[in-house]
């Protein structure tokens, strides 16, 4: 059994600066519509303005948006649907 279909949240981290870098985040989309995975079916329905993006950041988001990804990793654990993090950090994703 793969840890990804298991039922688990999976946060990929993949920021709007990484579009000339293969882990952007369009690599990772098409990375997990590729697995055979619990969620599979439900992110390929998903449209691209459904979900979450840290503006001004790279797939190390903790590193460039400490604040956001860990408002973005507390939603996650307290099984929210994510949200906008701007009331939290003055920046908008």
């Amino acid at each position: 059994m793969l840890l990804a279909d298991s039922g688990l949240k999976i946060l990929t981290w993949a920021g709007d600066a990484d579009i000339e870098r293969v882990s952007n985040w369009l690599g990772h989309h098409a990375a997990a519509l590729a697995m055979d995975w619990y969620g599979m079916e439900r992110l390929a329905q998903t449209p691209f303005t459904k979900m979450t993006m840290v503006v001004d950041s790279k797939e190390k988001a903790p590193a460039y948006q400490s604040e956001v990804a860990l408002e973005i990793f507390r939603q996650i654990l307290d099984n929210e649907q994510l949200h906008s993090v701007s009331d939290c950090c003055g920046i908008v994703v």
